[in-house]
C-alpha cells in the first residue's frame, strides 16, 4: 500500500517538499519498472512475430489500414527516433559537501567500520551522504532522497520514519 504525504505528517515530506521514497519503496518502484519494460520488450517482440511471417517477408496486417490513422496503415505513419539510446548512463555525480561510497553487490556501504544496508536496486553504484546534524545523513541516490542513515543505529530511516523493513510486498 503506498503511502501519499499530508502536511499533517511532515515525516512523510522530504525537506524540499517533494516526497522521498524509503529503499524499500525504492526496490518496489524498481521491480515494477523492471516488469514493466520486460512486459513491453516480450509484447513488442509478439507484435513483430505476428506482423513477419515465418519466410521473413511482412504480413498483410501491417499493410491493413486502420481507422484512427485516417485509414493510414501503422508502417506508413512510424518514424524511427532521432535520438541513439545510450549503452551506459553518465555517472551520478554529487556535491563536494558529500560523502560518496559505492554500494557493494549485496546492497550495503560500509561506513565507519560498520555495514550499513542501502538496497540491491542501488548495487553497483554510488551513493552520497550528506550530514545534516552530528550522527545524522541524508542518503541521495543521484536527486532522489533515500532515506536518512542513523549512526547511532546504524540503519536507514525511511521517509516515513520506519528502520525496519516488511518485506512481504
Amino acid at each position: 500500500m503506498q503511502h501519499q504525504p499530508s502536511p499533517e505528517n511532515p515525516k512523510r515530506l522530504s525537506a524540499l517538499g517533494k516526497v522521498s521514497l524509503g529503499s524499500s519503496d525504492l526496490y518496489y518502484s524498481a521491480k515494477v519498472l523492471i516488469t514493466t519494460l520486460v512486459l513491453t520488450v516480450a509484447v513488442g517482440a509478439l507484435v513483430q512475430n505476428a506482423i513477419t511471417k515465418a519466410d521473413g517477408t511482412e504480413s498483410p496486417a501491417r499493410a491493413v489500414p486502420h481507422e484512427a490513422l485516417d485509414q493510414q496503415t501503422p508502417a506508413s505513419c512510424y518514424v524511427h527516433s532521432s535520438r541513439a539510446m545510450p549503452t551506459q548512463l553518465p555517472p551520478l555525480e554529487y556535491p563536494d559537501r558529500f560523502e560518496v561510497r559505492l554500494v557493494s553487490t549485496n546492497g550495503g556501504i560500509r561506513w565507519n567500520k560498520g555495514w550499513v544496508n542501502v538496497s540491491s536496486v542501488c548495487a553497483r553504484a554510488y551513493v552520497g551522504l550528506e550530514e545534516i546534524d552530528d550522527g545524522i545523513w541524508n542518503v541521495y541516490f543521484g536527486p532522489l532522497k533515500l532515506g536518512r542513515l542513523l549512526e547511532r543505529h546504524m540503519r536507514i530511516e525511511d521517509a516515513y520514519g520506519r528502520l525496519k523493513r516488511h518485506h512481504n510486498v
